[in-house]
C-alpha cells in the first residue's frame, strides 16, 4: 500500500488481480483498476514523482502500471495497464514469489524490482522498458520483500532465510546498475517482516510472519534505528 499526495491510498490486491483506490480522508472506494486476469498476484506499490503508480507481479512476469491521469479519472472500474514485459527480459520468473518490492528513483526514470526468489535486483527504464540486472559484486544473501530508496541508498527488507529479519543497507552506483553492501541488521523485534517505511531515520518495520507455521499474535510494527 502506498499514499499519495492528493490523499489517495493505494492498494495491490494480490490474488484478486485488482489494485483497489481509496480516498483517506472519505474512506470512499475511488478506483478498481482490473487485469482481468486469475493468473497475477499483485504484490506492491511504488509512487512515481510525476504522480504514476508501478506495481509489481509476483508469477506474472510483468510490471504494472497505472498514469497520475487515470488516478484522477472519474471512473471506477479501469483495466490496469501493462508498463512493462519482462517476460523476454533478464528477469527470470519461476515457481513462488518472483517480482516483490520496488522503487522508482527520484527522476522517475527508473524502477528498481527485486526478485524476492532469485536473491536479484533490476533496473527496469520507465521509457525504453528495457530490463538491466543490478550487479550485486558477488554478495549473496540479500532479497528483498519490501524496498525503500533515498538518493542512492536502497534499503531492502525480508524474511526469506531470515525469520528473525534481515535489512540490507545497499549504495547503488549514480546509474543503477551496480550495488555495494553496506551493512546488514538483524533482530530488533522483526519476525518475519515484510516491508518498512522510513521515519526520519528510523525504518517501522512491518512483522508479516508469513508462512509461520504458529504465528504469534499480536501482528506489529516494529521500530528499527538503523543507522546506528
Amino acid at each position: 500500500m502506498k499514499t499519495d499526495r492528493a490523499g489517495r491510498l493505494i492498494v495491490a490486491g494480490g490474488a484478486t488481480g485488482k489494485v483497489f483506490v481509496y480516498d483517506t480522508r472519505t474512506r470512499a472506494l475511488l478506483h478498481v483498476f482490473d487485469t482481468g486476469r486469475a493468473d497475477v498476484f499483485l504484490n506492491d506499490v511504488a509512487l512515481a514523482p510525476n504522480g504514476d503508480a508501478y506495481i509489481s507481479g509476483s508469477v506474472h512476469p510483468v510490471l504494472w502500471h497505472i498514469t497520475a491521469a487515470e488516478l484522477t479519472s472519474k471512473h471506477v472500474q479501469l483495466p490496469l495497464h501493462v508498463g512493462a514485459d519482462l517476460a523476454k527480459s533478464p528477469t527470470d520468473y519461476n515457481a513462488g514469489f518472483n517480482g516483490n518490492g520496488l522503487v522508482v528513483t527520484d527522476g522517475g526514470r527508473y524502477v528498481l524490482l527485486a526478485d524476492y526468489n532469485d536473491y536479484a535486483f533490476y533496473r527496469i527504464d520507465t521509457i525504453s522498458h528495457k530490463v538491466v540486472p543490478i550487479d550485486l559484486g558477488g554478495v549473496k544473501g540479500v532479497s528483498g520483500d519490501g524496498l525503500l530508496l533515498r538518493g542512492n541508498t536502497l534499503t531492502a527488507v525480508t524474511e526469506l532465510d531470515h525469520p528473525e529479519g534481515q535489512v540490507a543497507i545497499l549504495k547503488l552506483s549514480h546509474d543503477y546498475t551496480r550495488a555495494k553492501l553496506g551493512r546488514t541488521i538483524h533482530g530488533h523485534g522483526m519476525h518475519s517482516p515484510s516491508t518498512a517505511a522510513f521515519d526520519g531515520r528510523d525504518l517501522l518495520i512491518v512483522n508479516l510472519q508469513f508462512q509461520v507455521a504458529d504465528p504469534q499474535p499480536p501482528f506489529n510494527v516494529v521500530r528499527v534505528h538503523a543507522n546506528r
